[in-house]
Formats: structure tokens, sequence, C-alpha cells
């Protein structure tokens, strides 16, 4: 008799278990997300980002609200547990996932959207050539070389010799290697400044290096012509 009841109660729980499983298949218990809304998917650091989801619950209940940011950076403003949030961008550039989830009852759904947080900091200028201190003529080729980078691209990089403009740069084929030339003329005689300068993409102010080179002249005297610093 024992074994028939125990019997009974598994065929019950089966057929109780069975059920539920049919009506998962008949009817989608999730909540239902429209696409995340968000004030901006390109911010500068500090600015505060809002969003909001709508959720609709297909069962009778309340529903729950979780958002999370990764990486955990940055702050949430007010509440996090409810359908709209604002998060306050952080210093650090980079990108970031807003997350959300949302439960009822039953089953849970999410939605996530990227924010890219815009790096600040000016470029990154190295002069690779001339050396400092390298000694030219005049009428000498002048080969100028150097690596800028930024995370968020650059707009342009630009050479300066004594604050006159060298021609365009040569294709760097996406190496952040620069390359110039120039011919040493009178305005560089004695110490001249190699400047490089490069502007990133939503940064203002750019950056920089600079080194000091040597331009000699030429003086034609009675034993022929040399060079004169």
């Amino acid at each position: 008799m024992f074994t028939s009841y125990k019997f009974l109660a598994l065929l019950l729980l089966f057929i109780i278990l069975s059920c539920s499983g049919l009506d998962d298949l008949i009817m989608d218990r999730h909540p239902q997300l429209e696409e995340m809304q968000v004030s901006g998917a390109r911010v500068a650091p500090f600015d505060t980002v809002y969003a909001s989801i709508k959720a609709t619950n297909p069962i009778d209940g309340i529903l729950e609200f979780k958002w999370k940011i990764d990486p955990d950076r940055g702050n949430f403003v007010g509440p996090s547990d409810t359908d709209s949030v604002r998060w306050v961008a952080p210093i650090q550039g980079g990108f970031y996932e807003l997350k959300v989830t949302v439960k009822n009852t039953a089953k849970q759904a999410s939605d996530a959207s990227q924010i890219e947080v815009l790096v600040t900091e000016r470029p990154i200028v190295d002069i690779r050539k001339p050396a400092l201190g390298d000694y030219y003529v005049i009428g000498q080729t002048i080969s100028i070389e150097a690596r800028a980078d930024h995370a968020n691209g650059l707009s342009w990089v630009q050479a300066f010799i004594n604050d006159s403009l060298v021609a365009a740069p040569q294709d760097q084929n996406g190496t952040g290697i620069y390359q110039f030339t120039c011919i040493a003329d009178s305005t560089m005689v004695g110490t001249a400044e190699v400047k490089i300068k490069a502007k990133s993409n939503y940064v203002a102010e750019p950056g920089s290096d600079l080194i000091d080179i040597q331009v000699g002249g030429i003086i034609t005297g009675k034993h022929g012509s040399k060079s004169n610093n």
C-alpha cells in the first residue's frame, strides 16, 4: 500500500511538472522589453548618462529592475532598481556596457548598451628623427619621423621648423609613425626648433614634442666653400 501511495505521489508530481512545462511552451513568461534608450553613446568624463527601458509583464505581478555597469566605474545617481537610471561617467576613458535585468516571478530578461567615455588626455607625441643637436647645412634634406597616438584617434599631425609648417606627412599605413621631409634653408641657420603637434578627435588641446637641431650656412671664401654655424 505504501508503494502505491508513493507511486501516486510521484505520478502527481510528474503531471504537475509536465503541465508547468507545457504552460511555458504555450506562453512566454519572460518580461517583454523594448530597446533601451540612452541619452548618449559617446560622452566625456563626468557627463551624466540617462537611460530607460520599457517593459511589460506577461503574467500577474510586479517587475523588478536592476542596472549595472561593466567595468564597475562611475556612479549611479539615485536608485538603480527602477525602469530608468542616471549614471555619471568616470574619468577613465574606454568602453563601458550599461546593462539592465528585468525580472518577474517566473523569468527574467535583459538588455545592454555600449557607452564610450572619451579619453581627454592629449595625444602622445615622440620625435624619433632627427636626434637632438643633429647638424645640417643649407640645401640638405631634413628627414623627420615621429610617433603619435591617441585612444580616440587623430584628426591631424603636423611638423614645424621654427614655427613654419612643413609639408603634410607621408603615408604611415596606420602604424602611428609619421614622416616628413623638408630642405634646410637660410631661415633655419643657427639653432632651429623642430616641433611635431598631433590633434586628437574630441580633445581640444593637441599634444606635442620638440627638439633643437643646428643648421649651418654656406660662406664662399678665397679657399672655397665651407660650412659656418
